[in-house]
């Protein structure tokens, strides 16, 4: 049976199937066992949409077996789970999606409705709890499903309930007194949706915006930097954080005048060095100039980004996968393999950086180990058709393996 347990879906790539395991690949092993991982998670989630939920538990446990850090991949395992009745399993993955900081208030949510039916109440109530001050605002959701119906005639369920409609109807009046630039309504109505929801970040910014509408620099800085720890319009945060605490209205102003005078930070509990704040904010600000630079094929300035991004975040697989296109376009196609493989390890865009290995390994005359890493690239979503009409692959089309490599399905 459906239940009402919040479900995440998502859109899929049907993935094609090759006979070639992953011993046969030629790939390096770790990376053989993400392709492997990955097949799997593209298999759970095709039979997550289609509700075949014995199946979609099957692919996914094997996925994040291989892709542990894959906090949506647990959810639809929970979720799964949960459907199936083996509750103690769908706990421990709602529990891991949890621990990933992927939708904190879905994953609470479920982690109560877990414990409602294994009937251990007060862990379900603290769950329950912690979904609300998350950001968690579906009354109608929790005031019906039967995963919660342990919990009906306790008297803590009725407190619950309250706050989330006291919740729901504080953010309509919010966003309307944001919008009048009406600072001291919106903060009046502001503080106790806070004591609410301490931990929504689109609360914290509506917040944040009314004591920097009203001057009151120290307390907005103090709730910008808990936005940006929530991860919800971190780039809008970060700018607020820097406007408050050099107490200006133009941002090159507040920059300048923190920068002349570090002290005016003010660093404390929550709120990131300045440093770290400004590299921060580069990055989100840098993210879209590099895929720009991109698709204008402008590879110097490409270049120049992606340097800059592997520089402040070292351990950002997307922009290892962006310098690994400059290096190609630029025809320094060991470069580019080398930043495909850090982009591999990272798991970011798997089936580009396969796909992109093995143009590099053509490029290169490695016939062999390329058709390695496109049968790979075909097992984790890649089309026939891409590979088709991919001119850099044309030394290919005389090989045995070119009609496997781009027929369809």
């Amino acid at each position: 049976m459906m239940r009402a347990t919040i479900a995440l879906v998502l859109g899929l790539t049907l993935l094609p199937s090759f006979a070639t395991g992953a011993d046969d690949t030629g790939l390096p092993e770790s990376i053989a066992e993400r392709l492997e991982g990955q097949i799997a998670l593209g298999q759970g989630g095709q039979a997550f949409n289609r509700q075949d939920y014995e199946a979609a538990a099957e692919h996914l446990g094997r996925a994040v077996k291989a892709i542990p850090s894959d906090g949506t991949a647990w959810h639809r395992l929970g979720y799964s789970l949960i459907v199936l009745g083996r509750l103690e399993e769908a706990l421990h993955a709602f529990e891991k999606q949890l621990s990933l900081g992927v939708l904190p208030p879905v994953a609470s949510y479920n982690c109560a409705c877990s414990h409602s039916r294994l009937g251990n109440l007060d862990e379900a109530f603290r769950y329950l709890n912690q979904a609300v001050a998350f950001g968690f605002n579906d009354a109608n959701l929790a005031r019906s499903d039967s995963d919660l119906d342990a919990l009906r005639s306790d008297e803590r369920m009725r407190s619950v309930l309250e706050r989330l409609t006291k919740g729901t109807a504080l953010r309509g009046e919010l966003t309307g007194k944001i919008s009048a630039l009406d600072w001291q309504g919106a903060l009046e109505i502001a503080e106790p949706l806070v004591k609410i929801a301490p931990y929504d970040g689109q609360v914290l910014q509506s917040y944040g915006q009314a004591l920097l509408g009203l001057g009151r620099y120290d307390e907005s800085a103090a709730v910008f930097a808990r936005q940006a720890a929530t991860g919800v319009q971190p780039q809008i945060a970060l700018r607020g954080l820097i406007y408050t605490r050099a107490g200006e209205e133009s941002f090159d102003a507040a920059l300048a005048k923190l920068k002349s005078d570090p002290s005016l930070w003010k660093t404390g509990q929550g709120v990131p060095e300045l440093d770290d704040a400004l590299n921060r904010l580069r990055k989100l600000e840098l993210v879209p100039q590099g895929r720009s630079a991109l698709i204008e094929r402008d590879f110097e300035s490409a270049a120049k980004i992606y340097a800059e991004l592997l520089e402040i975040d070292p351990e950002d697989g997307m922009s290892w996968l962006g310098q690994g296109l400059v290096r190609y376009h630029e025809g320094r196609f060991e470069e580019a393999m080398k930043c495909f493989r850090k982009q591999l390890d990272r798991g970011n865009a798997f089936e580009t950086g396969l796909q992109w290995t093995g143009r590099a390994l053509v490029r290169l005359g490695r016939l062999e180990e390329a058709v390695a890493w496109l049968e790979a690239a075909r097992r984790a979503g890649v089309s026939g058709e891409v590979l088709r009409t991919d001119a850099d692959l044309a030394p290919l089309q005389s090989h045995e393996a070119w009609s496997k490599l781009t027929a369809e399905g």
